[in-house]
């Protein structure tokens, strides 16, 4: 399960902790509404000396008792649903703020197929003596919330969708990318850059692709198997081969 699909069920679990948590807080309030009107009637009873009063007295205190009980039954299944909900809380922080999680599930894989790639490809890369990729962020049109007076469709602009890929820049293909990115912080701003409209990266964003870079090279370098066939050289973004 990736780490996405996770994320997914975990806001599902919360969403449905949730609606317990209203449904018992509603239980609660309709039961302790009933003490406080059984109470009222043990106290009626207790005043009266009669034979019948007193007995009947003792049925209506059982019954006290037993909405007592009821009600901290409802209170320990409350305390155990909020202590349900800081766990469920705190695993769902530890996706949405870790990206280190998401680097660990992704860039090992985007490594294997890069190097499966280049054992399927060696000929291919050999005969271009020099063969150049670079880590890509992957993006997308998004359309803008400007109003075009002279268009009836608002002006487009590219934006990262946050997802990066090594790519063949002589082939212009991804040769593996990321997937399943989940983080739902904002990525871009809309800003102009000598008139024209330009997504500009969010803080948030600058450090996470830097932070993606860094952990991409670091896991490339480390898992390379062909150094008796292509001398690997990384400048981040651009990665070579030389035969």
């Amino acid at each position: 399960m990736s780490i996405k699909d996770e994320l997914n069920v975990l806001v599902e679990a919360r969403q449905d902790l949730d609606r317990q948590k209203s449904f018992i807080h509603s239980q609660l309030s309709d039961l302790e509404s009933e003490k406080m009107s059984q109470e009222q009637r043990v106290h009626e009873f207790r005043i009266r000396i009669s034979p019948l009063a007193k007995a009947l007295c003792e049925q209506e205190e059982a019954n006290l008792r037993d909405l007592q009980e009821q009600i901290k039954q409802k209170k320990e299944e409350l305390e155990n649903i909020s202590t349900a909900i800081a766990t469920n809380s705190q695993e769902i922080a530890k996706r949405e703020e870790t990206p280190t999680l998401y680097f660990q599930e992704q860039i090992p894989r985007m490594v294997a197929e890069f190097l499966a790639y280049i054992e399927t490809h060696k000929e291919e890369i050999g005969r271009e003596l020099r063969k150049n990729y670079a880590i890509r962020e992957i993006t997308t049109y998004c359309n803008t919330n400007l109003v075009d007076v002279d268009s009836l469709v608002p002006p487009t602009i590219l934006v990262p969708t946050g997802n990066f890929g090594i790519f063949d820049l002589k082939n212009d293909t991804f040769i593996t990318k990321t997937q399943d990115f989940y983080f739902t912080q904002n990525l871009y701003t809309q800003g102009a850059d000598s008139g024209t409209l330009v997504a500009i990266p969010t803080s948030w964003y600058r450090e996470y692709r830097k932070k993606f870079n860094a952990h991409l090279v670091k896991e490339l370098k480390k898992s390379y198997t062909f150094s008796d066939t292509f001398r690997l050289t990384v400048k981040s973004p651009k990665i070579t081969l030389d035969l």
